[in-house]
């Protein structure tokens, strides 16, 4: 049985003995075929939502081609009502493997998608330590760029990057973005899970 089987803190969406666990903050959104959309625990700010697919995978570079596509309509339509706390959004994925810490004790890919004052991507790529590429249009994240690796991954509206770390980290991208928010203390979505800021993001989405 697969690590995301047993361990994954999404496994009420693909086994159906979970179904009756499903943690009360997993609150849907909406859905399409292939993926839920559910609001973060441990939101740094309001508007703070997850796509995370309907199968069990540990990182999304493993997406099908069809389901690719779907997730990119899928996050341009929620970037658009997003704009709604911020005209600033970024997507971003800590793309480990299963147990890694890059996963952040997850084991289940999901995308982050973020509403910001401030552009993600020109602070996190001025960080050390990460070897940062951007993805040519004509090209994807999947396994052919990642070659297998734990990654990074960010992007905004039309630009995208991935990043291998020197040394793997857990929530990389909290971390950066609770510093820029003057908070750098409550990055931890375990200690601090801001469930006020989660009920208001889904009261937003008629939730």
């Amino acid at each position: 049985m697969r690590r995301a089987d047993t361990g994954s803190k999404f496994s009420w969406l693909f086994m159906s003995a979970d179904k009756q666990h499903k943690p009360s903050y997993d609150i849907v959104l909406s859905e399409t075929d292939n993926f839920v959309v559910l609001p973060s625990l441990g939101s740094l700010v309001d508007g703070w939502i997850l796509i995370v697919p309907k199968r069990p995978m540990p990182n999304l570079a493993g997406l099908t081609e069809g389901e690719r596509r779907e997730l990119v309509t899928l996050r341009q339509n929620l970037t658009k009502r997003l704009e709604l706390f911020s005209e600033s959004v970024f997507s971003f994925e800590h793309g480990g493997r299963y147990g890694s810490v890059v996963s952040c004790s997850v084991d289940q890919a999901h995308l982050h998608l973020v509403p910001l004052p401030f552009d993600l991507i020109a602070t996190s790529i001025s960080e050390t330590g990460v070897d940062w590429q951007q993805i040519p249009e004509a090209y994807k994240l999947d396994e052919t760029i990642t070659s297998g690796r734990e990654y990074l991954y960010l992007a905004n509206y039309d630009t995208e990057f991935v990043g291998f770390p020197e040394k793997n980290t857990s929530q990389w991208f909290r971390k950066i973005i609770a510093r820029n928010l003057g908070c750098a203390n409550r990055w931890d979505y375990k200690k601090f899970p801001s469930l006020d800021r989660l009920h208001k993001t889904a009261k937003a989405f008629g939730q």
